[in-house]
Order: structure tokens, then sequence, then C-alpha cells
């Protein structure tokens, strides 16, 4: 069985297509589920939760920018832009737990 560049291109579209839906539907799932988390006021919305979500808010907007500065000052100072990507996942892993942290401590 011979398989043409057209056949090729054919299945790429229609599998684009089925990832485009899937991608859709979970984030209008997910937009409807947090609207209904704020509106009921569950999950991180709970009114006992709100002061703690403002301490994570604010290290949140630092954590990042300081993340972003680090990244920025490693990489033009030693220009090792093809190794220093490193950071970023590093910093994504240790968010959550730093997150944490700070949510038990303004407990």
């Amino acid at each position: 069985m011979r398989i043409n560049s057209d056949s090729i291109l054919l299945w790429v579209n229609v599998l684009l297509i089925f990832v485009s839906v899937g991608v859709y539907k979970m984030v209008n799932s997910g937009m409807i589920s947090s609207s209904y988390n704020v509106l009921l006021q569950r999950e991180e919305y709970e009114s006992e939760n709100k002061e703690s979500n403002k301490a994570v808010k604010a290290f949140t907007e630092l954590y990042w920018l300081i993340i972003t500065a680090i990244y920025l000052g490693i990489s033009f100072y030693n220009n090792d832009w093809h190794i220093t990507w490193i950071i970023w996942p590093v910093a994504g892993v240790l968010y959550p737990a730093i997150k944490a942290i700070i949510r038990l401590v303004s407990k």
C-alpha cells in the first residue's frame, strides 16, 4: 500500500480538527466550572481562603517577575540561551510547593 502526500495531509488536518475540538471543550468546561466556583464561593474562593489568596496573589506576581529577571540576567550574561531554559521548568515545579507553604503560613 502506497501512501501519498495528499492522504497524509488529509489525516493531519483531521487530527488537528479533533485536537482543536477537544481543546475547545476542555477550556470551555473549565471556564464554566471556575465560574461556578467563584459564584458559589467554593474551593479557593471560600471566605476563609480569601486572606490567603491575597498573599498568594502578591507572591505569584513577585515570584514570576523575579524568575523572569533571573532568567534574562543569566541568559544575557552567559549567552547560554540553549541551557538556561531549564530555569522555567524548575520554577514551575517549585511554584506549587512554595504556594502551599505560603497558604499554610498565612492561615
